[in-house]
């Protein structure tokens, strides 16, 4: 079982280890006839998130039946008969709202899914081509075992209405877009065919499939950092994902030391100045900053008791390489080797070779302390803090 903590006024998960089985890890559940509705069953795949997807898509008779096409923001499906589209400003988000086609058609808690449920299903899942009683599509595994298939039901253009890809391409609306890249013409999708899947953006008034989902956990992925308890003496709880990682396997953001915002090659020139003998929990401090005052970059002491008191194992996860660290009570997290960025030349260097991670204590004025490893060796050193390290933060004391 897992513990609920309060930090900073957020709900987090103390987490009982991290397991490398996906289905153990978030699969305590069996989800049948509760989540079926006017034939429409939705299939747990074992995602973090909870989410289930739906499976067939809206106006289908069966899983591999295209349903209907629909533009952007409305309920009703898009024929040769439709009226002109209209573009307007629906928000950020119309998942759930009056202009959500699977809220409006399947009744509230069903919704179009967001970017952030889409890349998951693209980042936990396997994605294979395959064919239904004549149909092709994708066949999208979970980490439970159970699937869903994706027709290639083509799209609808918006002037002509006429139907193109029917049978070779797959498009499916997100309820989710950016304004400020989209504008109010154009949306986020998912596009498939059988040379690559990816996501889009496209022109809101074709017409693209929806296949609905059900948001069983309403929290975000990037917002439910999970604290795990390796069992260390010193009872420091350590996050399961670096800052700005979406999943634990992530590299995350790149800092230099001190700095609060994330070096990416055009941050300026940095500043070396005397910030004091630990920066833990100051307005210097990277962890502190992004996540709130119960969050903290590890100290030198931190990071040398992870190194001497636990089990260091090369592994890769979802095809991202770094070190699984298995703390004395036998639950583990993973730091991915996620590289650094080089003060000089800006460039990222031994990505997925090597990991390098600041902690909050300073090696007189111009360095650092930081963790280091690589695929056979593990140990705290200093450097200069002009470098881009990544952050895993721990739990404040």
């Amino acid at each position: 079982m897992n513990d609920q903590i309060i930090v900073n006024d957020k709900e987090f998960v103390t987490h009982k280890g991290y397991a490398n089985n996906l289905t153990d890890k978030y699969l305590e559940r069996r989800y049948e006839s509760e989540y079926t509705t006017s034939g429409t069953q939705f299939i747990d795949l074992g995602l973090p998130s909870g989410t289930l997807w739906a499976d067939r898509n809206i106006g289908a008779d069966a899983p591999e039946d295209y349903g209907d096409h629909f533009r952007w923001g409305e309920t009703t499906p898009f024929t040769e008969n439709s009226d002109d589209y209209e573009y307007r400003d629906l928000g950020e988000n119309i998942a759930g709202t009056e202009y959500d086609v699977a809220t409006s058609m399947l009744s509230k808690g069903y919704q179009m899914p967001t970017d952030e449920q889409l890349k998951e299903l693209k980042h936990y899942c396997t994605w294979e081509q395959s064919t239904i009683n004549g149909i092709y599509g994708m066949k999208v595994t979970g980490p439970s075992g159970n699937s869903i298939f994706l027709p290639a039901a083509g799209f609808r253009y918006s002037s002509s209405s006429s139907l193109a890809a029917v049978g070779s391409g797959g498009y499916y609306w997100i309820a989710t877009h950016d304004n400020l890249t989209c504008g109010k013409k154009r949306g986020n999708y998912l596009m498939f065919n059988s040379f690559f899947c990816m996501m889009a953006l496209y022109d809101r008034g074709c017409g693209s499939s929806v296949r609905p989902v059900i948001t069983v956990n309403q929290v975000s992925n990037t917002k439910r950092m999970q604290l795990v308890d390796l069992g260390l003496l010193s009872g420091t709880l350590w996050a399961d994902r670096n800052i700005g990682a979406d999943y634990p396997e992530n590299y995350g953001y790149h800092f230099r030391w001190g700095e609060t915002s994330s070096f990416d090659g055009s941050s300026g020139i940095y500043k070396c100045r005397d910030l004091g003998e630990n920066i833990a929990g100051t307005e210097y401090d990277a962890a502190t900053s992004i996540l709130g005052k119960g969050f903290q970059m590890p100290t030198h002491e931190q990071q040398k008791e992870l190194v001497d008191c636990c089990t260091w194992e090369w592994s890769t996860v979802y095809g991202f390489k770094g070190m699984k660290v298995t703390g004395p009570n036998g639950n583990s997290i993973f730091l991915p080797a996620a590289g650094y960025r080089d003060y000089h030349s800006c460039s990222l260097d031994y990505v997925g070779l090597k990991g390098c991670y600041w902690s909050a204590t300073p090696v007189f004025t111009y360095d650092g302390h930081y963790l280091e490893f690589d695929s056979g060796n593990q140990s705290c050193y200093g450097n200069s803090r002009s470098h881009g390290f990544t952050v895993r933060p721990v739990a404040a004391t």
